[in-house]
């Protein structure tokens, strides 16, 4: 017999990030399963505020429009929830991010509660030393008001039964800041759809869409943030143009950075071979996976990263940092890791890449079978088995 689940999130399909991604896919994987699953989500621009999507009963909240919005859209959401627990009687109630701050055990008593961290307050704060850019709206939240949020996540914790982090890396973390005891916290990564991100993906369309025929490519995916060390990755571009001048960097993502990354990439001189996309829609996204040569994720704090899975699983060879989760998730045979914030080590490591075709292809098929470790299906079913256990223990 299948359980009633309830997500609240802050992030979910059509408008969402890494945490958005990972919600959307467990919904999924978990319906699939024989689950019922419901999804308590922000309301972003002009999606329905109730609805069914393959199989998942979603209702969207309009975000207050007061300062910490957040803050306020998660109490809003523990109150739909408990209204919704009064008829449906959720057996699982699994808060992302701030998702549990508001869900007391009290008000859920039938019920297991799970907090899942995606990364740390912390970990983002740190991410931020040394900016090389003047820190956007987003970067000004975490750099100022992260006493709040951090007491926020680490109440978020307190209040769940149990805590998921995506890396053992993120659980050193959760253990190191919030003081939170080690047996009452799961390490689950981030999946992937193998079947969605493959190798037989055709990525022609995309590259005459770009103008990039005959090309080499570097890929960058994600938010448009201070954290995501894109201006590293510029620098690093205007090394690699004098030595492989067909070489062209494609950033899909959109974020509060974007102007000043722009304006960098122009005083760079590599404005040209410099493409901005803005947001990808997910279903997009595996044809810009299928045209790149590779992917670069230069990231100065990264819980996991899910970009990297999608990359590999389309069995592409990968550069990133060696921050966070991502060496639990990048094997040596399938990409090389370089030291944050080291535009030259970053640009040494994709230029290795582009000028060894068969090297590319080596890590591209180990990347491909490390990946389908990471399905979303087997991911689902290691959380399930979490909410049993869970529920026994009760």
């Amino acid at each position: 017999m299948g359980l009633e689940i309830c997500f609240i999130t802050g992030q979910f399909y059509p408008s969402f990030g890494g945490v958005g991604v990972q919600t959307y896919e467990l919904a999924k994987a978990m319906g699939d399963q024989g689950n019922k699953v419901k999804v308590i989500t922000p309301l972003i621009g002009s999606e329905k505020e109730r609805e069914v999507l393959q199989g998942i009963d979603i209702v969207r909240l309009k975000p207050p429009s007061l300062p910490l919005s957040t803050i306020l859209y998660y109490r809003r959401a523990a109150a739909e929830a408990e209204r919704e627990h009064v008829s449906r009687g959720f057996d699982v109630v699994h808060g992302q991010w701030l998702g549990c701050l508001f869900t007391y055990r009290e008000n859920f008593p039938d019920s297991v509660l799970i907090q899942t961290l995606h990364g740390t307050w912390m970990g983002e704060r740190e991410g931020l030393r040394g900016a090389e850019l003047r820190l956007s709206g987003d970067a000004w939240v975490y750099q100022y008001f992260w006493p709040l949020f951090a007491y926020a996540e680490r109440r978020a914790c307190e209040n769940a039964c149990r805590v998921i982090v995506v890396s053992g890396q993120n659980q050193a973390e959760a253990i190191k800041h919030y003081g939170l005891d080690g047996d009452r916290i799961s390490v689950i990564p981030n999946g992937v759809d193998v079947k969605r991100f493959n190798p037989k993906v055709d990525g022609e369309m995309v590259r005459r869409r770009l103008g990039l025929e005959e090309k080499q490519v570097i890929l960058f995916v994600g938010g448009l943030r201070d954290r995501k060390g894109i201006p590293y990755l510029l620098q690093a571009m205007s090394q690699i143009r004098r030595e492989s001048p067909d070489s062209y960097l494609v950033i899909c993502g959109e974020g509060s950075q974007r102007g000043n990354l722009q304006r960098m990439s122009r005083e760079l001189g590599i404005s040209e071979c410099t493409i901005f996309t803005g947001e990808v829609p997910y279903e997009d996204l595996p044809e810009y996976y299928a045209a790149c040569d590779l992917l670069v994720l230069p990231s100065n704090y990264e819980a996991q990263g899910i970009v990297l899975l999608e990359a590999m699983s389309s069995q592409r060879a990968v550069v990133a940092t060696q921050v966070g989760g991502i060496p639990e998730t990048v094997g040596p045979d399938s990409g090389i890791l370089v030291p944050p914030r080291n535009p030259s080590e970053l640009a040494r490591a994709i230029l290795g890449l582009l000028k060894d075709p068969e090297l590319r292809l080596r890590m591209g098929r180990a990347g491909r079978r490390r990946a389908s470790s990471f399905d979303w299906g087997r991911i689902a079913s290691k959380t399930i088995q979490l909410y049993k256990q869970c529920i026994e223990d009760r």
